[in-house]
């Protein structure tokens, strides 16, 4: 690279019109910092170019040298001598107008003096506009890139009704259009540093890595961040397009930001290219998103480099600006009032502490936390309003369809987000559907979503990140994997993902990311299995740009120990992942994830206990993922597995978990519910109640997580799988019953209680958790009147009893007393199926 050309890549831009200020020029190791003394500004200029940047001056440079020649402005001898005669003189602006015009010259300015670092102080303006409930910060470095062809750029972002705080220094100037629709519900803070010009948005690539020179910058910034929600930096680095080669903007280059926080711990967070900083593709922003976990004073500084595969080698290439910018900014205290997870904070599995408590999930500033989600449709993101998403294939390679979730849009709610997407039939507000959806879930108090980022080659082929192009999504050994292009990203898809994972956040919906699938076709798409480049890449992007959320966790893979045949109609291999393999997945994930959110991976079909075997007291591992189709509670064909039930299987983990050292929460995550008879053979039977009866109350009385497995009947035949579902009221019962079966065990101390079925001495298939000698809650599938063994809990007890139908009270709470056994007469109006809290009547009741 010339250092004519390294300059245009580091450099900062701004107009000095003629005769109104002076320039203040340092240097650091040859190239130019100057700055312009009315403004404020900083930029870094390099011979002959002392207004315009680009591989040769202009015009407009040549005129302002010769103005600089006859005393009307300022510029420095290392910019506008070029011929190094010592002085500035109409030869300098001739000889530059020459190399302009495309003439034969050679500028030959003298070496700049060096410098000390510059520090800028902040000028504030505000802007507000209506806020709502959450708070986004947003802070932005902008040394950027002036280009000289002038484009128009059309952005995604999606519509806002949120305050903003804006700090300049000083304001923004762009000469391209820039088109921008936003909607987001938080409250913004946007801190620019030197002004953005922008003329272009033409990339300039190269593939040499000759090292760059480099100024640390020192900005002290005090902004308004907010404990627990996103605070956003902006810097501007190398300009690019998503789809550049030379280089590729997400391999070349690596940003990492070290922030210390003001306990003066520190976490490192990836960076990401981030287009035009709107969704587009082309342009010099280059974001990190952090989650600040303390109040008080932050500091942070920039790490990036260039090179060759930089973004996955950590410390090989050659430093570059932002390299070495630093700052500071404030984190206020959380906002108690803030929707959903966001006053909570992380969402954490415990690496010490009671044991019965390490079973769940905790919020680092708030309860802990029962799953009970929505397992589908896998292909959530499968959406038709998501640029660069295309239907699953028609030749027969595929299931699923793609979603519009239009029975949903009548969910959406003013102030809600939406977005436009670029596909030819978009007709606006493209985000309604599934943003509606989420709001529908949550209104039915389902609380996490499962979904793959990346369906190529597996079931239903449209969803994942890349610009691609990726061609055959059947999975076609020959031409998918081996050609398909992993490494692009599309930014503007991803903006909008980042949109639907946020709304979710505030809805109260936990993220649960699947990154691959049961398919050999799947699972061979990056890196044709293993752990590479691409894989790592893909691993690191999805980090940095989505790991700020405080209530998600990452699966390695569904199903990762079955062998299943491609898709019908492609070809390819069946592959098993080896548990050192997925180890080895887990490893990556866990080091490169700055916050530690849970990671787990998926089994396939029958005995999860021994598909987990090889990561039980793994610390790499935080929760579990079971998928089992074994006989359940007398739903079924029969088997080996008839006697084992959900609960029984949370129990034996519970324990297993425990003698390894590190209990985990059991969550099941796809077990049998449907919205009627007319499934394929392994799930036929599984309805609404038996889920409710079989699954749902069994496996929270046992101290699990649930998520439930969403399933159309086959109708016409060949239709109806997990990939369908997107009219989410079919399955509002089975929602219902599960929140009522999640509420009864919230209302208590859970994470202090643990399971004793035993405790019922006359009903084999009660599910009894328990706080000995306090609290109990009893679940009862069958009828009769229980008998509980009270004879190591003396006191009196209080009993209020529940219809697992309705979740509400039936009748008045009775006294009894303990120290024996007692038989507990159930209300009439609950005959057959029956729940109960029994607890000594000098401790808390219930819900208070």
């Amino acid at each position: 690279m010339s250092s004519l050309l390294a300059s245009l890549l580091l450099c900062i831009a701004f107009f000095l019109p003629s005769g109104a200020h002076a320039d203040r020029c340092e240097a650091e190791d040859g190239p130019m910092w100057c700055q312009n003394t009315e403004t404020g500004a900083v930029a870094l200029r390099q011979c002959g170019l002392p207004i315009s940047d680009g591989p040769t001056p202009t015009a407009t440079d040549a005129l302002f040298i010769l103005k600089a020649a006859v005393g009307v402005a300022s510029c420095a001898a290392c910019v506008c001598d070029v011929n190094s005669s010592g002085a500035i003189s109409a030869t300098d602006a001739l000889t530059t107008l020459i190399v302009a015009v495309g003439g034969t010259a050679i500028l030959d300015c003298p070496a700049c003096e060096a410098s000390t670092t510059t520090t800028l102080a902040p000028t504030t303006t505000l802007a507000t506009t209506t806020t709502t409930s959450t708070t986004s910060t947003t802070t932005t470095i902008l040394p950027p890139t002036t280009t000289t062809t002038s484009t128009t750029t059309t952005t995604l972002r999606p519509t806002t009704t949120t305050s903003t705080t804006t700090t300049t220094l000083p304001p923004t100037t762009t000469t391209s259009t820039t088109t921008t629709t936003t909607t987001t519900t938080s409250t913004s803070t946007t801190t620019t540093l030197a002004p953005t010009t922008t003329t272009s948005t033409t990339s300039t690539s190269t593939s040499t890595t000759t090292t760059s020179s480099t100024s640390t910058t020192t900005t002290t910034l005090i902004s308004s961040a907010t404990k627990w929600q996103k605070f956003q930096l902006d810097f501007v680095g190398p300009f690019a397009d998503e789809t550049d080669n030379n280089p590729n903007p997400f391999l070349y280059y690596r940003m990492d930001v070290t922030f210390t926080r003001p306990s003066l711990s520190q976490i490192m967070v990836a960076g990401f290219f981030a287009g035009d900083g709107s969704g587009g593709a082309a342009g010099n922003v280059w974001r990190v998103l952090l989650n600040p976990d303390e109040a008080g004073t932050w500091s942070y500084s920039v790490s990036f480099h260039e090179g060759s595969n930089a973004a996955v080698n950590p410390g090989t290439g050659t430093t570059r600006l932002p390299d070495g910018v630093t700052g500071n900014f404030v984190v206020a205290e959380r906002d108690i009032a803030a929707p959903g997870f966001k006053k909570w904070g992380l969402l954490e599995y415990q690496e010490s502490g009671p044991t019965l408590a390490r079973y769940y999930l905790k919020f680092r500033d708030g309860p802990y936390f029962i799953k009970g989600g929505a397992n589908g449709p896998e292909d959530f993101l499968g959406y038709a309003g998501f640029d660069n998403t295309p239907a699953p294939a028609t030749d027969g390679t595929a299931k699923g369809i793609l979603f519009d979730y239009g029975a949903h849009v009548i969910d959406w709610n003013a102030g809600d987000p939406t977005w436009t997407t670029t596909n030819p039939d978009s007709v606006g507000d493209d985000g309604k559907g599934i943003i509606g959806a989420l709001n529908y879930l949550a209104s039915h108090n389902v609380n996490t979503i499962f979904f793959v980022v990346n369906t190529i080659g597996g079931d239903t082929q449209e969803t994942y990140p890349w610009v691609g192009p990726i061609v055959n999504r059947g999975g076609d050994q020959a031409s998918g994997y081996t050609t398909n292009d992993n490494t692009h990203y599309d930014l503007s898809k991803l903006e909008q993902w980042e949109i639907v994972f946020d709304h979710a956040q505030e809805k109260g919906i936990y993220l649960h990311v699947t990154l691959n699938e049961g398919e050999g076709t799947n699972k061979r798409e990056l890196d044709d299995g293993v752990l590479g480049t691409e894989r790592k890449l893909f691993y690191r992007e999805l980090i940095a740009r989505f790991a700020h959320h405080n209530a998600m966790q990452w699966n390695a893979c569904i199903e990762y120990d079955g062998k299943f045949d491609p898709p019908s109609g492609a070809t390819g291999e069946q592959l098993q992942f080896a548990p050192a393999t997925i180890r080895e997945f887990a490893d990556y994930l866990n080091a490169a994830d700055p916050y530690d959110h849970p990671t787990t991976v998926h089994n396939t079909g029958r005995r999860p206990e021994e598909s987990f075997d090889a990561f039980v007291g793994d610390t790499q591992f935080g929760i579990t993922s079971f998928q089992d189709f074994a006989e359940i509670g007398g739903i079924g064909s029969g088997g080996t597995d008839a006697a084992r039930t959900p609960g029984l299987l949370v129990e034996t983990m519970r324990e297993t978990t425990a003698t390894n050292g590190r209990p985990l929460p059991i969550s099941l995550d796809e077990l049998r519910s449907t919205v009627e008879d007319g499934l394929p053979e392994h799930l036929t039977g599984a309805t609404h109640e038996d889920q409710r009866r079989a699954i749902t109350w069994p496996t929270f009385l046992s101290g699990g997580n649930y998520e439930n497995h969403l399933h159309l009947a086959e109708d016409p035949p060949g239709t109806g799988w997990d990939h369908d579902t997107q009219v989410f009221d079919l399955f509002q019962q089975s929602f219902e019953w599960m929140w009522y079966a999640r509420r009864f065990v919230e209302q208590l101390p859970f994470w202090e209680m643990q399971p004793n079925d035993d405790r019922i001495t006359n009903d084999s298939d009660a599910e009894v958790f328990e706080k000995p000698g306090e609290y109990y809650a009893v679940y009862l599938p069958n009828s009769g009147d229980p008998t509980i063994d009270l004879a190591d809990s003396p006191g009196t007890f209080m009993v209020r009893w529940i219809d697992p139908l309705t979740g509400l009270v039936v009748g008045s709470d009775t006294s009894v007393s303990g120290g024996a056994l007692r038989t507990l007469a159930r209300p009439a109006a609950i005959a057959d199926e029956a729940a109960f809290y029994l607890w000594r009547d000098d401790v808390a009741p219930p819900g208070s």
